[in-house]
């Protein structure tokens, strides 16, 4: 999803069965990807050309966190099916895997030949 706004607003409403949410992103570029934390619904986190990975409440639509680490614009993101591990891509060609616990970076995957747009996490 490439968003060119810097603020994403949309207004709470109910069509039949589908709930939209009110929520306001913020980074400061664009918004590339978003990813929803499945197994708690407590949360969901953006990522942009701005390099920043930010976390928001899904009750509050509150920012709770910005983890920053990659040296140029995030392109992806995704959690894994436990929700306790958050992976992300970017322009300065690494892959970048974050602990959603303790909002720290546990590694990094490098020798991406150029910016990583897409991917996908497999787990057995």
């Amino acid at each position: 999803m490439v968003v060119e706004c810097r603020q994403i607003q949309a207004k709470e409403s109910k069509l039949g069965n589908l709930n939209h949410l009110n929520f306001i992103i913020d980074n400061t570029l664009s918004v590339n990807g978003l990813s929803i934390n499945r197994n708690s619904n407590k949360d969901f986190v953006t990522v942009g050309f701005d390099g920043l990975i930010n976390f928001y409440d899904s009750n509050s639509f509150k920012k709770t966190n910005t983890l920053t680490g990659h040296s140029k614009g995030i392109w992806c993101c995704i959690y894994s099916p436990s929700d306790k591990i958050l992976a992300t891509g970017s322009s300065d060609n690494n892959v970048m895997i974050w602990d959603t616990n303790s909002y720290k970076s546990t590694n990094t995957l490098k020798g991406h030949s150029d910016a990583v747009l897409k991917f996908l996490l497999i787990f057995h």
